[in-house]
């Protein structure tokens, strides 16, 4: 079982209603059958309120190369933002067959008012010869 969170450092902070598109690095999938995927993020301040979208793409070829990426969404991850409280993002189990890799190309603020902090995606991955599955046991800075 492999575990741990898209990006090596929590994104820090997305501006209200603005996009994030720096890329993760890439969660290596060709020995899964499975990924569970969850998003993390806290709100900005007690008012803070939306939906935060994660967008991934699927990588297919050389893990380590640099145009491997699809240009669609394999799927995209939410987690719901309510005042201060960290929060957790229902998880999503996608079949990784015929991936390489998996990559966050996008995080989309849907709280038009308020900052959204400590960002991330956990991610467990099921070996093809393997039935085990689980969530990171990464804690969020600060919460949850």
């Amino acid at each position: 079982m492999k575990k741990g969170q898209f990006f090596t450092t929590s994104v820090a902070t997305i501006a209200a209603g603005q996009t994030y598109t720096t890329l993760t690095p890439v969660i290596d999938v060709s020995r899964a059958k499975r990924a569970s995927l969850q998003a993390i993020a806290t709100g900005g301040n007690a008012g803070s309120s939306g939906t935060i979208t994660f967008h991934l793409a699927a990588a297919v070829g050389d893990v380590n190369a640099a145009t491997m990426y699809s240009t669609s969404d394999l799927t995209t991850v939410t987690v719901d933002v309510a005042g201060t409280t960290a929060k957790r993002g229902v998880p999503i189990l996608i079949d990784c067959d015929g991936m390489s890799g998996i990559v966050c190309t996008s995080i989309v603020n849907g709280d038009g008012l308020q900052a959204v902090t400590l960002l991330n995606i956990r991610y467990g991955l099921v070996e093809r010869d393997s039935d085990q599955l689980s969530q990171s046991d990464s804690v969020l800075t600060g919460g949850a």
